[in-house]
């Protein structure tokens, strides 16, 4: 069986993260680019979405992640 994976995507308080296989989790802006940058708010955020418990953040996930191709 084939699998294509991706970056798993969360949406927490209206930013969307991206967490990478390597690299760790990272702010991501609305048209998929990653900000180089992050304001005090959205580095916030990142600590707080860290922070949660697993369980927590697999409500949270809007895409991403491996998927079996037939």
């Amino acid at each position: 069986m084939t699998y294509i994976c991706s970056a798993c995507q969360y949406k927490y308080k209206g930013t969307i993260i991206e967490v990478h296989g390597i690299g760790g989790p990272c702010v991501i802006k609305p048209n998929g680019d990653i900000y180089q940058r992050l304001i005090k708010k959205q580095a916030g955020i990142l600590l707080e979405f860290c922070d949660l418990p697993d369980e927590e953040v697999n409500k949270l996930r809007t895409g991403g992640g491996c998927e079996a191709m037939e």
